[in-house]
């Protein structure tokens, strides 16, 4: 289901991280997307992988957004996935709207 996969594109970020050293800017540009889709998020899952409520997991994501995305590598790895104008667009507003719309999701977790 979506709430299935956007529970999942949550935890890619930092899985990816913790499994390979990696970043991929393509998951934060997926969990953007889902967020101004206005999808909502299966809490049970991030809870059942994670082993922390939902609120807990997107504050943790939050910080860990703050700490390890770039506008450098932004704009390196969706550069070469988005067409020109939609990259445009999005590269500069990605990382700061992505952030608000976890704090506000961490505060509210009034999800699936």
């Amino acid at each position: 289901t979506i709430h299935t996969m956007f529970a999942h594109k949550l935890m890619a970020l930092i899985g990816r991280w913790e499994r390979t050293g990696a970043l991929a800017s393509r998951d934060l540009f997926d969990i953007h997307t889902f967020f101004i889709k206005g999808y909502e998020y299966d809490k049970n899952i991030i809870r059942e992988v994670r082993g922390v409520e939902a609120s807990v997991f997107l504050t943790q994501l939050g910080d860990f957004v703050k700490k390890n995305v770039t506008q450098e590598l932004i704009d390196q790895d969706l550069n070469v996935l988005l067409q020109p104008q939609e990259f445009q667009r999005v590269r500069k507003i990605l990382k700061q709207e992505t952030l608000m719309f976890l704090e506000n999701s961490a505060v509210n977790s009034g999800v699936v």
